[in-house]
């Protein structure tokens, strides 16, 4: 999955966390949610705050895809992994919503790009190593 169409993946995720706000009783205190379905048959159990995400938790989504980490004000932030239907995997830093910092994107043919994000590209130093352990 190329960074673009990662990019277009946050986009739902911000409409989910409205549709959550307006379906969710939450008060302002953290709570914790054990499991909520969204209209679009997304799932999310986790931390919450003021019927946000906020904290840890995890959310899979109907095509597969699963986000496993840290949530603040209803964006994926600090650590995370997230799982691509695509068997991609992208396991490091996050900040509003996107890529952002160390990290580490692995392709399903095995090939792995380790290094910095910002903004979801690809950012300053990386190495792209092959699934044969040349690193480039």
């Amino acid at each position: 999955m190329h960074i673009q169409q990662l990019r277009q993946r946050i986009t739902p995720l911000a409409a989910a966390v409205t549709i959550l706000i307006s379906v969710t009783a939450c008060d302002t205190a953290q709570s914790h949610i054990d499991a909520a379905t969204l209209p679009d048959g997304s799932r999310y159990s986790g931390e919450m705050k003021d019927g946000k995400f906020h904290g840890q938790g995890v959310l899979h989504w109907p095509s597969g895809e699963i986000y496993t980490g840290g949530f603040s004000e209803g964006l994926k932030h600090g650590r995370g992994r997230w799982e691509f239907i695509n068997g991609s995997v992208y396991d490091g830093e996050f900040a509003q919503g996107a890529l952002q910092g160390d990290g580490t994107l692995t392709y399903r043919n095995g090939v792995r790009y380790e290094g910095a994000f910002r903004e979801g590209e690809f950012d300053g130093e990386g190495t792209l190593i092959s699934k044969n352990g040349d690193r480039r």
